[in-house]
C-alpha cells in the first residue's frame, strides 16, 4: 500500500494478459473488483490505500455487502452526498455527448428517498459518497 496507482495497474496487467479470458478474468472480476470497494481505495493524489478495517460482527460483512449492492442498484450512474444537513443527489455531466467523469449537484433526495439511503450501512453508503 501506499504505491501510486497507476504503477500498481502497470504490473497487475503486466502479469496477467488482459488478451486472454483467464487475464481479463482475474485483473477485471478479481483484482480490480477490490478498488474503490472493500478492501482498497484510490486517494485524490492517486495514491492506493488500504481502508481502516474494523471488527465485522457474524454477518455483518454479508449485510454490508448486500447493502453495498443495493446502494449502487438504488442510485445508478448518480452519486449522493450531503451538503449540510440535506442529502443531494449528483448527476454525470457530458461534454458534446460524452461523459467527463465529474458530477454535478442536482436536486434535493425526497423523505422516502432519504429514508431508503440512511438505512443502509455507513459502509455501503461510502461506496457512492464523495468521490
Amino acid at each position: 500500500m501506499g504505491d501510486r496507482w497507476d504503477d500498481v495497474y502497470s504490473q497487475l496487467v503486466r502479469r496477467f494478459d488482459t488478451r486472454t479470458v483467464p487475464g481479463r478474468h482475474v485483473v477485471f472480476c478479481h483484482m480490480l473488483h477490490f478498488i474503490d470497494g472493500y478492501p482498497f481505495f484510490v486517494d485524490e493524489h492517486g495514491i492506493l490505500r488500504e481502508r481502516l478495517r474494523r471488527r465485522w460482527a457474524r454477518g455483518s460483512y454479508w449485510k454490508v455487502f448486500g447493502d453495498e449492492n443495493k446502494a449502487r442498484r438504488f442510485a445508478g450512474d448518480r452519486r449522493i452526498a450531503a451538503r449540510g444537513p440535506a442529502w443531494f443527489w449528483f448527476v454525470p455531466t457530458f461534454a458534446n455527448g460524452e461523459p467527463t467523469g465529474r458530477f454535478r449537484q442536482d436536486r434535493r433526495l425526497t423523505p422516502a428517498e432519504e429514508r431508503e439511503w440512511t438505512a443502509l450501512a455507513p459502509e455501503a453508503r461510502a461506496a457512492l459518497g464523495p468521490w
